[in-house]
């Protein structure tokens, strides 16, 4: 590139300059299909659904005392064995946590009393997110319902 800029050759020739200009710049991006199907609903499920491939068939396993785990094949479980890991995450350990029963709230919205919040969706034609939204909402007069 510098011997074309130096010998005014090529694209950098003076004569050639309106030639190359009238040319345009780099081609549109709605013209570009590569571009088009990265940017679709089908390119975006595919490229989301690589993360979940390349750790298929994989398991956690960790050295107790580390914060850190590594995904490891089966053909390499044994070698990991051998040097102390153990299957599991040290991150989403559940060792010595209390498990307790997560009952249904009821859920009202002013008038009527919702044994559930799916219940509640259900009744009114909407998501289950979408009433949690409303009761954490201070606008509205969804709330959860305690019997006393």
């Amino acid at each position: 590139m510098k011997k074309q800029i130096s010998k005014k050759i090529g694209i950098f020739d003076p004569s050639k300059f309106l030639y190359h200009a009238s040319l345009g710049g780099k081609a549109s991006a709605k013209k570009n299909k590569m571009f088009q199907y990265w940017h679709s609903k089908e390119g975006q499920k595919f490229r989301a659904s690589l993360g979940g491939k390349s750790h298929k068939g994989k398991k956690a396993m960790y050295k107790p005392g580390s914060k850190r785990f590594y995904r490891v094949t089966p053909d390499k479980w044994n070698d990991f064995l051998n040097k102390g890991f153990i299957f599991g995450s040290p991150i989403k350990s559940n060792k010595g946590k209390k498990f307790t029963s997560k009952r249904k709230k009821k859920v009202t919205n002013g008038n009527i009393v919702y044994e559930s919040v799916f219940a509640a969706a259900k009744a009114n034609n909407v998501t289950s997110s979408c009433i949690i939204h409303r009761i954490k909402s201070s606008k509205t007069n969804w709330n959860y319902f305690y019997d006393i």
